[in-house]
């Protein structure tokens, strides 16, 4: 059985060009129960195994992983309404050379989740304009459930040469990066 999945599937948000803002629709407002949360936090390992129903080959996103990888990240959670839970999250960063990366987008698989999902992405995007990132990368396969979010938040395929079946596969920016 072959261990080449071709390259990342890779998605692409410009923020800015020619040093001029691009329109951003998204996370004007942040939704109820809406914060910024710092590692360790144990209810990421929860979260995941909400988003991961259908997931067959993936590294599990746990606590313990986010805290090894996300060391200069920022993580923006949506919460549900009693706080035992989070209903969607995403980690983030800018770089130094005006590119930044969305490093792990994560929700629930209700219709509340993905709103809340694409409200903190939303929300993220602005914050990484606010600090002078031009552009966005991203890593996601088009069958995974964060996708379509992407998607509405003008991400592009910058790859677009899928090779091989990994369906049942998730990958994201979390796992190109490298424990601390």
């Amino acid at each position: 059985m072959p261990n080449d999945f071709g390259p990342a599937p890779l998605l692409e948000r410009r923020l800015k060009l020619a040093g001029v803002p691009l329109l951003l629709p998204f996370g004007r407002r942040p939704r109820a129960g809406f914060r910024e949360i710092t590692l360790p936090e144990p209810r990421i390992s929860r979260l995941w195994e909400r988003f991961s129903v259908d997931v067959e080959v993936a590294v599990a996103r746990s606590s313990k992983l986010f805290e090894e990888r996300l060391t200069s990240h920022r993580i923006f959670i949506v919460e549900d309404g009693d706080r035992y839970a989070i209903r969607a999250l995403c980690a983030f960063a800018v770089a130094d050379d005006g590119a930044s990366e969305i490093a792990e987008p994560l929700h629930d698989r209700t219709v509340e989740g993905l709103r809340s999902a694409s409200n903190v992405l939303g929300l993220a995007l602005r914050t990484l304009s606010d600090e002078g990132a031009v552009l966005v990368r991203a890593w996601s396969l088009p069958h995974s459930g964060s996708f379509p979010i992407y998607l509405r938040h003008a991400f592009v395929p910058k790859r677009a040469a899928f090779v091989g079946d990994r369906k049942g596969c998730y990958v994201s920016g979390l796992d190109f990066l490298r424990a601390r």
